[in-house]
């Protein structure tokens, strides 16, 4: 028996003379989130909570569309800090390169600062000695400045 996809004899169908009525939804304070009810997603209980299946949803982002996020005026804005004039259109793809691979370096020297102490966590301080590894001293965070003081 295949499963029909119509409506069958025994299912009743509205006449045109009966109107239906709108199904309405359970708001949760307010915020128009469905399945609301008292105490959704806090406390004891067996809720799946507000935010449940919204990673479902969520688009696999690729590390070329975290680069486009480096936008065309930001890179303008940095050129013009460093005093550039003109900027050739070729420039806003390889700054994009550029700054990827400055990046990976750093963070992977931050990699090795979090395995050696033997930690799980990059802090703050792990990014500061991985920059002041590659010779840009970032001061601000982390201890207090000491010139005669070496770096790990």
């Amino acid at each position: 028996m295949s499963p029909s996809l119509g409506p069958t004899s025994s299912q009743s169908q509205p006449s045109h003379h009966q109107q239906q009525q709108p199904q309405s939804r359970p708001v949760h304070a307010g915020k128009g989130l469905p399945g609301g009810g008292v105490g959704r997603g806090l406390g004891k209980g067996k809720g799946k909570g507000i935010g449940a299946g919204l990673s479902r949803r969520r688009k696999q982002m690729t590390f070329q569309d975290n680069l486009l996020g480096i936008t065309k005026p930001a890179i303008r804005r940095l050129a013009r800090r460093g005093g550039v004039r003109r900027i050739s259109n070729g420039i806003y793809h390889e700054t994009r390169i550029v700054l990827k691979e400055f990046l990976h370096g750093v963070l992977r020297d931050a990699c090795l600062y979090v395995e050696h102490r033997g930690g799980q966590t990059m802090t703050a301080v792990d990014i500061v000695y991985a920059l002041k590894r590659r010779g840009t001293t970032f001061y601000g965070i982390g201890e207090a400045f000491d010139p005669k003081k070496k770096s790990p």
